[in-house]
């Protein structure tokens, strides 16, 4: 007999997590979930009360995806396994479950409705730079055209993971990365194809020239705050991050946009190791 409560436990915690992620999300998609409740029947089945009873959603209409997925996580952490090795694999799969939920709504074609913030054409359409945070949490950085995902950005879930790579109206298309706090996969038009490194990570980021997710992990454990386009290695050498001091060159990171010769142009913040 285990004593142990039904939520301390961590795979039970993992299946109460998954077993309401889809109807957390379908507050954001109305459209699909009237229609889901109009034609199927439900399948989640409370049985620990007086009687079996369809499964309800804890009422947290103003949580936030992102929020919930930090919850979730966080108690699949704080929970008691009994087999060593399970906590990060149970995390990992619940990371993956979220995202495949989350993929299956939007391939819907019902749209979360979100909040833009940046560059427009003369039609008045999204194109340029611009940011798109998401009502569940979800937030894009990066190009558009004619009013849809178009060129290299970075589409960071509510979960606190992120892509990076090219668009192609709205599809992503070539090599990218999907990045953890502590993994990275390779990505083929949107698929994930291999595990790698997250300092092979980092150099497949300034390869292609794609933007550097924030916070971006290190094998050091530390982390590389807001998202930058790093550059690709044809201009790698055309760029110094150094200033001239008494003491001779003092180095420096920055964080900022740059022209198409990998010069830093526009708005950019240098931060030197001196503290300026």
């Amino acid at each position: 007999y285990n004593s142990r409560p039904y939520l301390a436990r961590g795979w039970t915690t993992f299946e109460s997590a998954v077993s309401t992620e889809a109807l957390a999300r379908l507050a954001y998609f109305p459209g699909l979930g009237k229609l889901l409740e109009e034609r199927l029947p439900p399948k989640v089945v409370e049985i620990d009360g007086a009687g079996p009873r369809v499964a309800e959603m804890e009422d947290r209409a103003d949580e936030g995806m992102g929020p919930r997925n930090k919850r979730v996580i966080a108690a699949i952490e704080a929970a008691s396994f009994t087999g060593k090795g399970d906590k990060p694999v149970v995390v990992q799969l619940y990371r993956k479950y979220a995202l495949k939920v989350n993929k299956a709504m939007v391939d819907s074609g019902e749209k979360v409705k979100g909040e833009y913030e940046g560059e427009y054409n003369a039609a008045g359409e999204r194109e340029g730079r611009g940011v798109m945070r998401y009502a569940d949490g979800d937030v894009y950085d990066g190009e558009w055209k004619a009013g849809k995902r178009d060129g290299r950005g970075v589409y960071r879930y509510a979960d606190g993971s992120a892509d990076t790579a090219f668009y192609k109206q709205e599809a992503k298309v070539g090599e990218g990365l999907y990045l953890t706090a502590t993994t990275a996969t390779r990505l083929r038009d949107g698929k994930g194809v291999a595990l790698i490194s997250l300092e092979e990570a980092r150099r497949t980021v300034k390869r292609l020239g794609l933007p550097l997710p924030s916070p971006f992990p290190t094998t050091d454990g530390t982390v590389y705050e807001g998202d930058r386009y790093e550059l690709s290695h044809e201009h790698a050498a055309e760029v110094s991050n150094t200033k001239t001091c008494k003491g001779g060159a003092m180095q420096g990171e920055y964080e900022g946009e740059y022209n198409a010769a990998g010069e830093r142009e526009g708005r950019g913040v240098m931060r030197y190791a001196d503290g300026d």
